[in-house]
This record gives C-alpha cells, sequence and structure tokens, in this order.
C-alpha cells in the first residue's frame, strides 16, 4: 500500500492564518522523511508537531475530512522550508520542481508555513 503526503500552504494576514495554496508532491517517500520521518531511513529537519489549531479553515475542512485516516501531521516555518530547499538542491532540484508551482506569494504577509500529513 502506498503513501500519500496532503499539503497546505499558508500565510498569515492581519493575525489569521489562510490557504495559498495545495501543492501536489506525489509519492516522493525521500522528502516524506525528510518533512516529518515517514517511509524513509531519512531524518527529518524537525519532529513532527501535529496539527496546527490556528490552521487556515480550508486546511482545518480538510483534516477534518481523513479524520483518522490522516496520519503524522506537521508543519514547517519559511526557515525551515528553507533547509528543504537546501537539500533539494543538493540533488539538482529545486522547490518548484518538486512542489509544482511557488509555495508561496511574492508579496509581503506576516508569516508563512507549510502545514502536512499523511495517509496510506
Amino acid at each position: 500500500m502506498g503513501c500519500d503526503i496532503h499539503t497546505f500552504s499558508e500565510v498569515k494576514i492581519n493575525g489569521t492564518w489562510h490557504l495559498y495554496n495545495q501543492p501536489d508532491v506525489g509519492r516522493y517517500y525521500e522528502l516524506f522523511g525528510k518533512l516529518a520521518g515517514v517511509r524513509s531511513t531519512i531524518k527529518p529537519i524537525v519532529a513532527p508537531r501535529g496539527f496546527p489549531q490556528d490552521a487556515s479553515l480550508i486546511t482545518k475542512m480538510e483534516n477534518d475530512y481523513w479524520g483518522a485516516e490522516g496520519h503524522t501531521h506537521s508543519w514547517l516555518t519559511e526557515k525551515e522550508l528553507d533547509k528543504i530547499k537546501q537539500w533539494l538542491g543538493e540533488d539538482g532540484q529545486t522547490m518548484e520542481q518538486v512542489f509544482g508551482w511557488e509555495l508561496f506569494p511574492h508579496y509581503e504577509v506576516e508569516d508563512k508555513r507549510l502545514v502536512f500529513w499523511f495517509d496510506n
């Protein structure tokens, strides 16, 4: 049985998190390992943190939809995603190639993060 990732890039505006986009990563198990230690022996950037209670409404709705089938919920800050970018670059890949498009807008926002979880 395969494992899939559900990714949500969020931006904080006026103190509230909003969904920016939903990147489609596919089954990239080495990345799953780097993000959360899932389906790989690669050490994650940070240990999984759980689902953020202040997630955007759409991200919460998607999480509720997956319910108990979702596992290893976590999120990474923009600074932590820079480490993913560097790791991918060592293999000649870019964030845009892996995540399908820009993760975040080019305009200024208060904060940025990637929320994700997995299902089998």
